[in-house]
């Protein structure tokens, strides 16, 4: 119990609970405790997010890929973090993106049942979960706000940008380098001679209809210089 109590303290979403109400949701919530192996699939982009999932420890992949397979985006992120808490409602509650474990991954289930049925009960849970959910919807916001940008190197930070999670880890961008420029409204061969460029620096890596970035982060910072 002492375990549960203590992992409940540090999600998101049961932050301001008294210790009386803790103790409660533990006796009364099934907190499926597990492990997934390395390369071990956690979810699938399209599976009905039917569970709220907890990454306690570990490092991850999130793979989104669009209707037309044309773009698919990578990430490595890292836990301890809540895995879509926007999609367990709504007309479509899917997951948006394939999550597979990169190291061996703890991570906690709490199935939608228990959150309908009893969790919403609480005041506070459902304050956090509204916070989680504004700041999704704020985070969107901002990224529509973007601007297209001025030249070539920022339409593609700007465009990275608007696909990824975080501005910060290691990412990989499958898309051919046509219909990138063509999202970019820019030409091939500024696109082609760019990511060159970037390649050379030690920034990314390209291969066929791959970018590859270590470390997204680092490349931001360097086009703001330029």
């Amino acid at each position: 119990m002492n375990s549960v109590y203590d992992l409940m303290q540090q999600m998101p979403l049961f932050q301001g609970l008294s210790f009386e109400h803790l103790m409660d949701i533990v006796e009364k919530v099934r907190f499926d405790f597990r492990k997934a192996a390395s390369d071990e699939i956690i979810v699938y982009q399209g599976d009905p997010c039917t569970e709220l999932i907890y990454i306690i420890r570990g490092r991850y992949t999130s793979l989104c890929e669009t209707p037309d397979y044309k773009l698919k985006v990578k990430e490595v992120l890292e836990g301890p973090t809540l895995l879509e808490p926007y999609s367990l409602f709504g007309y479509d509650a899917v997951f948006t993106s394939t999550y597979r474990a990169v190291e061996e991954l703890q991570y906690v289930v709490i199935s939608k049942s228990y959150i309908s049925s009893y969790l919403g009960n609480f005041e506070i849970f459902r304050l956090n979960y509204f916070n989680i959910l504004s700041r999704r919807a704020q985070q969107l916001r901002n990224k529509a706000r973007m601007p297209v940008g001025e030249n070539t190197a920022e339409k593609i930070i700007y465009w990275a940008l608007r696909q990824c999670e975080k501005p910060t880890g290691e990412k990989v961008f499958s898309i051919r380098m046509l219909d990138l420029a063509t999202l970019l409204d820019e030409t091939r061969l500024n696109i082609s001679r760019l990511l060159n460029t970037w390649e050379k620096q030690g920034f990314l890596t390209l291969t066929r209809q791959t970018i590859e970035i270590p470390e997204f982060g680092r490349l931001i910072e360097a086009a703001k210089k330029n």
